[in-house]
């Protein structure tokens, strides 16, 4: 996580989008946390954990890595951490 923490965090509230996250959390996380783009992250990937349906996988979370952060070399290290 701490590799996504440190390269993505700008596109948290576009990660949560595309996570299928509801924007009225989004936005609750916003105004939670503030400006403070890493600490609004973390609000997501606590609300993104503890989802039922979908559930949480690190195949999702690469995918959106790919999409919104347009890079295909972190989507493939958030791949590898499901082996890990």
């Amino acid at each position: 996580m701490k590799l996504l923490y440190n390269k993505i965090a700008d596109k948290w509230h576009a990660l949560g989008d595309y996570l299928e996250i509801p924007t009225e959390t989004l936005n609750i996380i916003g105004e939670k946390e503030g400006s403070d783009p890493q600490k609004c992250l973390l609000a997501l990937f606590d609300v993104w954990l503890s989802r039922l349906n979908p559930p949480p996988t690190w195949e999702a979370m690469a995918d959106a890595v790919d999409v919104v952060a347009n890079n295909s070399e972190l989507a493939e290290e958030v791949r590898k951490m499901e082996n890990s």
